[in-house]
């Protein structure tokens, strides 16, 4: 007894490449297929049943490298390769050193105006300093 089993994925974009590039993705990616597209998912079983006795279905990889149309001439990857979203690092660090980095230069030229700015304040006053300590002595 075999029956025709049709499943759908809401995430059905996640593997795409162009052609003559590769999709690689090294964290783990879910995909959940289902016999239609509103299923709740539980995440803690590799299979639920959903609504009206339908069967979900969650697939896990991880470490994926796939390319369309290869070469099969070629035993590596070639072209671009596209990197999923697990992959893409989420450190600040960089940024937050630039930001760090624009600030202080933005200080240090503000430091140097302001002493730019007192230094001429100086020589204003300079004439009418000495004027009134000659008429003291």
């Amino acid at each position: 007894d075999t029956k025709e089993f049709i499943v759908h994925s809401l995430a059905e974009k996640r593997l795409q490449a162009r052609v003559g590039d590769y999709y690689e993705c090294v964290s783990e990616t879910q995909f959940v297929f289902d016999t239609e597209n509103s299923t709740v998912v539980n995440s803690n079983n590799n299979y639920n049943k959903s609504h009206n006795d339908k069967w979900n279905i969650i697939m896990s990889l991880q470490s994926v490298r796939s390319q369309a149309f290869a070469d099969v001439n070629v035993p590596e990857f070639t072209g671009a390769n596209v990197v999923c979203a697990g992959d893409i690092s989420h450190d600040m660090s960089l940024s937050i050193a630039i930001g760090l980095s624009l600030c202080s230069l933005v200080i240090c030229v503000l430091f140097g105006l302001a002493i730019n700015q007192l230094r001429q304040k100086d020589e204003v006053f300079k004439p009418v300093d000495t004027t009134g300590d000659d008429q003291k002595s």
